[in-house]
């Protein structure tokens, strides 16, 4: 979280989801790049922003105490992709991360009062994210496709 200008990226966003929180008045903002929707799935729970039901909250209380108000903010999602073939290593697409982790961004941002202005998600293709705090614009790159503005 940061109340400077900056550029906050995020590489390599398969099944993950990157969410940019911003504050247009103060051009405070934030991005975390969450890998589970919840962090009951993992034994791994040392970076609570890898999580949806942890990264959400402490992003929204974070830009809080950096001066941004909760009704201010607004937010972009990229990502939740289906990287693999749902008949391959999902189990016939009952893993499903990609989808779920962005149902739990989105709930997760409804529940604190952040709409969502923006996204791109789901999909087959990686994505990358450069999120600019100057102006709230989120820039993804693909393999696929030409850069797009979001």
């Amino acid at each position: 979280m940061t109340t400077e200008t900056a550029l906050l990226v995020a590489r390599g966003l398969g099944s993950c989801v990157a969410i940019g929180l911003w504050d247009p008045l103060s051009h405070a903002g934030g991005l975390s790049h969450v890998l589970l929707p919840s962090i009951e799935m993992s034994v791994f729970r040392d970076s609570p922003h890898k999580f949806a039901d942890r990264s959400v909250p402490l992003m929204v209380r974070e830009l809080r105490r950096k001066g941004a108000p909760v009704e201010r903010l607004v937010a972009k999602i990229v990502g939740g992709a289906q990287m693999f073939n749902p008949k391959g290593l999902s189990h016939g697409g009952v893993l499903r991360i990609g989808e779920r982790n962005v149902t739990a961004v989105r709930e997760q941002l409804a529940a604190v009062g952040v709409p969502i202005v923006g996204e791109d998600v789901g999909g087959t293709v990686g994505r990358t994210v450069a999120f600019s705090t100057s102006d709230g614009s989120m820039t993804i790159t693909t393999i696929e496709s030409p850069p797009r503005i979001l």
